[in-house]
């Protein structure tokens, strides 16, 4: 299912999942 969230890559899934979305979405 990569590819499926809007166009979301799985790294960026991945990295939320882990809480890490806010150092990828703001470093």
């Amino acid at each position: 299912m990569e590819g499926s969230d809007n166009g979301i890559p799985p790294v960026l899934k991945t990295g939320a999942r882990k809480g890490l979305q806010v150092r990828v979405l703001s470093p």
